[in-house]
């Protein structure tokens, strides 16, 4: 099983930076990292539910995109707001100046976006791009 950092994180003595993917981890190691929302599956669809993250609804990741079964506005949302903040670092810290939208310290750049698009937020992070 094979997951991507989200976090920076120290696994089996090795350093990974949020982004870098590890691979020599088992599944009951990548299931916990994914459920702290440390890391997120690569190479694979994963139903949340499955792995203790969502209160019994579920929603399709793919290689730790947004839901699938959002619509295609949402979809356009998530790819725009991903796009144009590259940096986990550089979201977080542009969503803790807009006033209204609280979150988790550890939350993941995936669900931070997830949130952004929930609150109908998305134009206080995309309004600079249209200057």
């Amino acid at each position: 099983m094979k997951v991507q950092a989200t976090t920076n994180i120290r696994h089996n003595g090795k350093h990974y930076k949020s982004g870098d993917p590890i691979t020599d981890i088992s599944d009951i190691e990548a299931k916990r990292l994914v459920k702290l929302q440390d890391a997120f599956f690569i190479g694979k669809e994963t139903v949340i539910s499955d792995i203790g993250v969502a209160d019994g609804t579920e929603y399709l990741l793919n290689n730790g995109g947004n839901p699938q079964n959002s619509s295609d506005e949402d979809n356009e949302a998530f790819k725009a707001i991903d796009e144009a903040y590259e940096s986990y670092i550089e979201l977080k810290n542009a969503a803790l100046e807009v006033d209204g939208l609280e979150f988790p310290g550890n939350i993941s750049k995936k669900n931070l976006i997830n949130l952004i698009i929930e609150k109908d937020m998305v134009n206080e992070f995309l309004e600079d791009d249209a200057e």
